[in-house]
């Protein structure tokens, strides 16, 4: 393979077409008549990748829901300052109404 030139940092990815296609068929025929002998390991690789499938998918559930619920606490966070403040209005309310009682609050 005189003209095979590879892509990228780590070199994973032949560059020249021709040589891509060469590669492509012979590894394309290869697999095909090993599986044709194997049915068996076939039948394994299917399993393992649909399992592969269903657990990505499981895992990008679990971030989309970590992600919303993330997203909700911090919308909670947000109107927070606004709870204190009627807070801080209802015992200063409390306050000025046990003054006109002639009581002071915490103090019987």
């Amino acid at each position: 393979m005189r003209e095979a030139e590879f892509e990228g940092q780590t070199k994973k990815k032949l560059g020249n077409k021709k040589v891509r296609g060469i590669v492509e068929e012979l590894v394309t025929d290869a697999l095909l008549n090993y599986f044709e002998r194997h049915p068996q390991n076939l039948q394994k690789l299917l399993q393992k990748a649909t399992a592969a499938r269903a657990a990505a998918a499981a895992a990008k559930a679990a971030r989309d829901f970590a992600r919303a619920k993330q997203q909700s606490s911090s919308l909670h966070l947000t109107l927070l300052p606004g709870t204190e403040r009627k807070n801080r209005y209802l015992k200063m309310h409390l306050v000025a109404s046990f003054m006109e009682l002639g009581k002071r609050p915490g103090v019987s």
